[in-house]
């Protein structure tokens, strides 16, 4: 597992990868960085 936050650069493409489903959508789409998950 990482442990350190994401760079900004990870965060931009993070965004852009966002904004381009939305575009194809009528959905809003969230990202969230868990420590971990079922």
């Amino acid at each position: 597992m990482a442990t350190r936050p994401i760079s900004p650069e990870d965060h931009d493409r993070i965004a852009e990868a966002i904004r381009a489903a939305e575009a194809k959508t009528a959905g809003e789409i969230y990202c969230v960085v868990a420590q971990s998950s079922d």
